[in-house]
């Protein structure tokens, strides 16, 4: 097995599978035996129309250097 080309999330199949989830967190996480997205650094979504999902943002949350996790 050869260690990934990327650690960047966003660049597709860069990331060997299974190490993103234990390197970055995500707003949801999906159970593929119940079909269903838990919240978990997001504290709830919506859709509010065809095109536009509005996300609550989890309190608390920081980044690795402290910094607080918001929207902006």
């Amino acid at each position: 097995m050869y260690p990934p080309s990327s650690w960047n999330p966003i660049t597709p199949w860069a990331v060997a599978t299974g190490t993103r989830g234990l390197c970055y967190e995500s707003l949801f996480l999906y159970d593929p035996l119940t079909d269903e997205y838990t919240p978990w650094l997001a504290e709830s979504g919506e859709w509010v129309s065809s095109n536009v999902y509005e996300l609550k943002v989890r309190k608390g949350i920081k980044w690795s250097d402290g910094a607080m996790f918001t929207a902006d």
